[in-house]
């Protein structure tokens, strides 16, 4: 459900790898967090990230699937993951069109780590696509379009890939 060689035109497969239920778990000064963390350890099954490399080994891709018990779980997830964490500034954009429906573009910056994230929720799963970028880096309306229309290709390979193993029942709870 996450992205390898050939599923974006001209990147390949750098590393995949499993995630466990605490690489999930939101910081512990978000509001709230003991909910979260609660409803995240009920309803999380699995997950599973790779990064894709451009055939220049310029642009690093990260791709992520998190599969939940059931798709009102993952909505649970899905909005509980909204919530503003004290000292993660972000900033909302527009996704481009082509994003996989009910996407959501952001820029998060912690002061250590930054980086673009197109997040979208989808049956019982919520992909994401992210490109890492510098602490209190800055963009034109140029670059943010660019950016968001690779991510939204990216996503969109994604979705389909999702898609796939759900058909072939492979997002069923077990």
């Amino acid at each position: 459900m996450v992205l390898g060689t050939g599923d974006l035109p001209g990147y390949s497969l750098n590393s995949t790898g499993g995630e466990k239920l605490q690489d999930q778990l939101p910081p512990k000064r978000t509001p709230g967090y003991a909910a979260m963390v609660r409803t995240v350890k009920s309803n999380w099954l699995a997950s599973e990230h790779s990064v894709v490399v451009s055939q220049d080994g310029r642009v690093l891709l990260f791709s992520d699937a998190n599969l939940f018990r059931s798709e009102s779980a993952m909505r649970e997830v899905w909005k509980l993951e909204r919530k503003p964490i004290p000292g993660i500034h972000t900033k909302d954009y527009r996704p481009s069109p082509g994003a996989p429906a009910g996407s959501r573009l952001v820029w998060t910056d912690d002061g250590k780590k930054a980086g673009f994230e197109l997040t979208w929720p989808q049956g019982q799963v919520i992909g994401l696509t992210l490109i890492f970028g510098h602490p209190g880096e800055k963009f034109t309306p140029l670059n943010i379009r660019r950016i968001s229309s690779f991510l939204s290709a990216a996503a969109k390979a994604q979705a389909r890939l999702i898609a796939n193993a759900e058909a072939a029942g492979l997002g069923s709870a077990a």
